[in-house]
């Protein structure tokens, strides 16, 4: 009997059936709702949202799926499976259906391939002409601006701010209403920070949304990022110029509080899974990972995956790690006058 898997077809069969299926495998239907809200993977609070795009079963998680998936991709990582297992579930759930491979032939997918690569390339020169005009639309940080108040009100006093992050005085702020539908709830001033590819070229801006106080907008997610003019894989926010010794970690205010802490350059990945796909210059030979000490294991399974990499790249690497669960190095930062020896630990 031939039980290979014809994944083009499986896909038609779950079109819009998404839903149903990820329910079955045991996904809260709370995470379902086109809505932000945790992550049934990662946690959180409002890192992800289920969009069901074109009835695929797509979704974004801005810690350990920012780049987004679709159905077979969530139930993959919900479940701790591979594709092929998640696959296999979907075509049990559907009652055996697109079972038998019929394997489209090299022509049709070199034309699929092409059709697909046009439509990503046009979707990425659009998006970097909104990118580089929302970061040349900003200004450099000064210590009495929204974007300083809101790093000292974070514990981060700087002398001189990364050239990196900048202060934008007029952010549009979408989100989804009940319907599913975009709907715009203002404009706000914010902090944003360079996202940049390995060669250097801006890859998409990261931004937070604040008030004129320097505290986070109330709003679902007040973080976002844009979409991408590239890859996303490999990028990072260079908070400071790499030399032979450089620090990495998630987050930017995370990075800022690294850099008070050790004195070393800091480049950020902006959540897990950027932390886990950074790539870093040639010049970069001693690296210190500050991981955040998530709960789910996330945080330090990321940490994991990098340094396994740059150490078969040549590099000495290093993996720190806060002593208590559900801290990063921020919360280390803050917390210093406590003088807790468990606050931190070497993890390598």
């Amino acid at each position: 009997m031939n039980n290979r898997l014809d994944l083009i077809g499986l896909k038609d069969a779950a079109r819009n059936r998404w839903p149903g299926i990820l329910q079955a495998a045991g996904v809260d239907p709370k995470h379902l709702r086109n809505k932000h809200g945790a992550c049934p993977v990662c946690g959180g609070k409002d890192r992800f949202r289920f969009t069901d795009k074109d009835g695929r079963g797509c979704y974004v998680c801005n810690k350990c799926r920012p780049d987004g998936g679709d159905g077979f991709h969530l139930l993959a990582a919900f479940r701790s499976c591979s594709f092929i297992e998640a696959a296999r579930f979907v075509s049990d759930y559907l009652g055996g259906a697109a079972v038998t491979a019929t394997a489209p032939s090299p022509e049709e997918l070199a034309r699929r391939k092409e059709r697909e690569d046009a439509e990503q390339k046009r979707a990425w020169l659009n998006n970097r002409a909104v990118n580089l005009s929302t970061w040349r639309q900003a200004h450099p940080v000064m210590p009495g601006s929204p974007v300083g108040l809101y790093l000292r009100n974070r514990g981060l006093s700087l002398a001189e701010y990364p050239q990196a992050l900048r202060f934008h005085p007029c952010l549009p702020y979408w989100d989804r209403g009940e319907d599913g539908k975009p709907i715009k709830l203002g404009d706000f001033c914010g902090m944003v920070a360079a996202v940049q590819a390995p060669d250097g070229a801006l890859v998409a801006v990261h931004k937070t949304y604040l008030t004129g106080a320097g505290r986070k907008i109330d709003a679902p997610s007040p973080k976002k990022m844009s979409k991408p003019s590239g890859p996303l894989a490999g990028a990072a926010c260079r908070l400071f110029p790499a030399g032979e010794k450089l620090a990495i970690c998630e987050g930017i205010e995370t990075g800022l509080a690294v850099h008070l802490g050790s004195g070393l350059p800091v480049w950020a990945g902006l959540n897990a899974f950027g932390l886990s796909q950074m790539v870093l210059p040639p010049e970069a030979r001693q690296v210190f990972i500050y991981a955040d000490h998530d709960e789910n294991g996330t945080g330090q399974n990321a940490a994991k995956t990098l340094a396994d990499r740059l150490t078969q790249e040549g590099r000495s690497v290093r993996i720190l790690l806060p002593g208590k669960p559900g801290w990063d190095w921020l919360d280390v930062w803050n917390a210093r006058a406590s003088n807790d020896p468990q606050n931190e630990k070497d993890a390598a």
